[in-house]
């Protein structure tokens, strides 16, 4: 593939717009996220891993300015730099956008938050991303290096190691996305099936809504991933695709940051415009429509001592510090639908709130005071 030097200067300012814009996102998110982090710190921290891993990634395509500068991509260390950071900005973030899934599945179906995943992860994705980006060099043959111009648009893994770009890159992120798809599907079929038992239109409404996110995440990160990875496959039996795909294909799998900074930030609540105890009067006793499954109350109601899963119709902004005076202790799931654990009376439930239904039990409970 080959392309004229007025091709390659728009290819290259392209390619640099939308590795800034991503890296612009990805800093405001992070410097947002880290100096307000809220009260769920594990998808905080999850999701902050997530953004360094887009800003890497960004920077990586941003090194491109040198070539522009130039006129064209020249072999040496800052072009195997490059190739070793898109790498490793490529591989940490389709491992963390799959921890997320991973984490979001066991709330939904185990209805509880995995301990010490976060330090698991950190331990190894960083570590196992890295040596993977640096296999290449170990393996280059001499005069031939690993990372060089990849179809004379950035530095990556040479044309002479094509196989390795599916065993060190793209098949390790179709993996991802196979995993994600599978997991995301099984959320949204364990969400819907819970949407089919409520009765209440309010209810089913925010399962609705939860459900519509479930099938955003892994179709979002299908469509920046597979353009690029469709040209890299095709380049391995002999299909060579127009510079000016490759350029676009580019600025999709770059736009990682903005899209994440988007999609993780906002829907998953990390950032709000304001906190919303500064816009809504303190209420002295608010109640919200709690939704208990049926299976986590015994003959006596619900012990004190017994963590009930409870689902309750709110924003995340409503539920702060100040829900953890009345011991309700929010544990994150699906956006604005949340499992809390609670702990409720040794008294039973039913001799204090009349449930509405008889296979889902409803009941109106203080959240504040």
């Amino acid at each position: 593939m080959s392309a004229s030097s007025t091709d390659f200067e728009k290819g290259m300012i392209a390619i640099c717009t939308f590795s800034s814009l991503s890296n612009i996102l990805a800093s405001f998110m992070l410097f947002w996220i880290a100096t307000n982090p809220g009260p769920n710190k594990t998808i905080a921290r999850l999701i902050m891993n997530l953004l360094v891993s887009d800003w890497l990634q960004s920077f990586g395509f941003l090194m491109s300015f040198n070539w522009l500068a130039k006129g064209k991509i020249q072999q040496g260390k800052y072009c195997q730099l490059q190739g070793v950071i898109i790498n490793v900005g490529d591989l940490t973030s389709g491992f963390w956008a799959t921890s997320i899934c991973l984490h979001t599945y066991l709330l939904i179906v185990n209805g509880r938050e995995p301990k010490n995943l976060l330090k698991i992860l950190m331990k190894c994705i960083w570590p196992i991303s890295i040596l993977i980006s640096l296999i290449g060099l170990l393996i280059q043959h001499p005069n031939d290096p690993f990372y060089t111009s990849a179809s004379g648009a950035w530095c990556w893994i040479g044309p002479n190691y094509k196989e390795y770009r599916v065993i060190l890159h793209y098949g390790i992120l179709i993996v991802f996305a196979i995993i994600m798809i599978f997991l995301y599907s099984w959320m949204f079929l364990n969400v819907y099936r819970r949407q089919e038992r409520v009765e209440m239109e309010a209810t089913r409404k925010v399962f609705q809504k939860t459900n519509k996110k479930l099938i955003c995440y892994p179709t979002l990160y299908l469509v920046l991933v597979l353009p690029l990875g469709l040209e890299r496959f095709l380049s391995l039996g002999g299909t060579i695709l127009p510079f000016s795909y490759l350029i676009a294909a580019a600025c999709i799998f770059t736009s990682a940051g903005t899209v994440n900074s988007i999609i993780y930030g906002i829907t998953r609540n990390v950032v709000s415009v304001k906190p919303v105890r500064e816009f809504v009067p303190k209420i002295k006793r608010h109640l919200s429509t709690i939704v208990v499954d049926p299976q986590s109350l015994n003959a006596n109601g619900v012990e004190s001592h017994y963590n009930a899963h409870i689902y309750v119709e709110a924003e995340i902004g409503n539920l702060n510090e100040k829900s953890e005076k009345n011991n309700i202790v929010r544990v994150p799931s699906i956006e604005n639908f949340h499992a809390l654990t609670c702990s409720v009376p040794v008294q039973p439930l039913e001799s204090i709130y009349r449930p509405s239904s008889s296979r889902n039990k409803v009941y109106e409970l203080p959240l504040y005071s």
